[in-house]
């Protein structure tokens, strides 16, 4: 599994705004080849999104970073200070700390 974590500033907007504007983007990263999921953030005063990828590996996400998808997430001139990062999971540590999600194979599950 590899990690991509990715924010940017945009200027005020609701959230149903963001949402609306953001709906054509979902459904199209939901489309894309060895991503496991999305999760969407947004700092508290609203000032700062983001968004944690994971792609089931290394190759996954350097694929979608020279995308034209991500590259037209680059080039939106909406957003500004977009910083994206990408890291290796280190499964043996993350195994063992997942106690209500299942990340990685070899980890213990909470209680439902």
């Amino acid at each position: 599994m590899h990690v991509q974590v990715a924010t940017y500033r945009i200027p005020a907007i609701s959230d149903r705004e963001f949402i609306e504007a953001n709906r054509e983007f979902a459904e199209a990263i939901a489309q894309v080849p060895g991503l496991l999921a999305k999760i969407w953030l947004k700092a508290p005063d609203a000032s700062v999104y983001g968004g944690v990828y994971l792609w089931e590996s290394r190759a996954a996400y350097e694929e979608f970073a020279a995308s034209e998808l991500w590259n037209s997430v680059v080039a939106d001139d909406t957003l500004s200070d977009l910083v994206s990062h990408d890291f290796e999971v280190m499964g043996e540590l993350t195994g063992a700390t997942q106690p209500g999600l299942l990340v990685v194979e070899g980890g213990s599950r909470g209680a439902s």
